[in-house]
């Protein structure tokens, strides 16, 4: 299973490779590294894949792959599957409904009107 899920990402990894590509990685969280890389099909669309990746400081991993769309200044994320790993090992995964991110400055505001504490990500500087 874990090949499985390592060479799916390594197909889309090769496939993304020089697209138009945004990484946004959430702010002030000391015990989790939380980001998603969003891949246009081509900088005139306004739809493409992402990659969810988090990490916390217990060595758990968090991966997901999934579409989006962007609307004005609002991303909205399509459900899709995110897998929990420890030691390489797959412990099990979940089903996240579909989300909306509004953009501001350089920033992504997760979308929740329910919800006083929204989770901010910065875009992150391409090297």
């Amino acid at each position: 299973m874990r090949i499985l899920f390592l060479s799916i990402l390594i197909c889309y990894a090769k496939f993304f490779y020089g697209q138009d590509t945004l990484t946004y990685c959430q702010k002030n969280s000391p015990w989790i590294t939380n980001c998603y890389s969003f891949y246009k099909v081509s900088k005139d669309t306004n739809c493409g894949t992402f990659n969810k990746y988090m990490e916390s400081d217990d060595g758990q991993k968090w991966y997901g792959i999934g579409n989006f769309i962007e609307r004005k200044n609002k991303i909205i994320i399509y459900s899709f599957k995110l897998i929990r790993t420890l030691d390489n090992i797959v412990m099990d995964s979940t089903i996240i409904q579909s989300l909306s991110f509004i953009k501001q400055k350089g920033c992504l505001f997760q979308d929740e009107k329910h919800k006083s504490n929204k989770l901010i990500f910065i875009r992150q500087k391409s090297h």
